[in-house]
């Protein structure tokens, strides 16, 4: 969910405008929008920074547990005769 989350994140800010304040000079407008900066973003990837490290934390267990002879009953490191 956090990939799915982040890549919601992304899409929302990446359409948003953050400049401050906004100048339409055509319509002779002003208008403070309040989004001067990309905190959701950072915030989304610290969370998906936080879930890809997890991910390898448990591929590495399971890479380890595979190649441990006596855990799998496979040959030391998945190698015959070395």
């Amino acid at each position: 969910t956090q990939i799915r989350q982040a890549a919601e994140v992304l899409e929302i800010e990446s359409n948003a405008v953050s400049d401050n304040p906004l100048v339409f000079a055509e319509e002779n407008d002003i208008l403070s929008g309040g989004n001067f900066h990309a905190e959701p973003v950072a915030m989304a990837a610290d969370n998906l920074a936080l879930a890809i490290a997890e991910i390898g934390s448990l591929a590495e267990r399971r890479v380890s547990l595979l190649v441990d002879r006596n855990m799998s009953q496979l040959p030391a490191f998945l190698v015959a005769n070395g």
